[in-house]
């Protein structure tokens, strides 16, 4: 049985909706996307659910690719925030060693 198509336009998506699925694109589990919001783990769980039914998508990875697609997120965007927090920790990290 083939897919639906999604149908949901874009602009529907909420700017929170887009902050979860900016997360999950960096890779990140539901448990730290909560902790990094200050929500439950089950309204992330509730946004990813409202987008798949949104977009007729059954699950997470054809969430991103449409995301992706449709310019919901931006790779680049992803990529920056993923380097940023990167370069952060490790700072963070060389810190802890040298007071060490």
């Amino acid at each position: 049985m083939p897919s639906k198509e999604p149908r949901v336009n874009p602009q529907f998506i909420t700017q929170r909706e887009r902050e979860i699925l900016n997360l999950i694109a960096e890779g990140y589990k539901s448990r730290e996307i909560a902790d990094d919001l200050n929500i439950s783990v089950r309204t992330v769980e509730k946004y990813l659910y409202n987008l798949r039914r949104k977009t007729n998508l059954r699950n997470t990875s054809s969430l991103l690719e449409y995301a992706f697609e449709k310019k919901v997120i931006d790779i680049y965007e992803i990529l920056e925030s993923y380097f940023q927090k990167r370069t952060l920790k490790q700072m963070k990290d060389n810190q802890k060693l040298a007071k060490a």
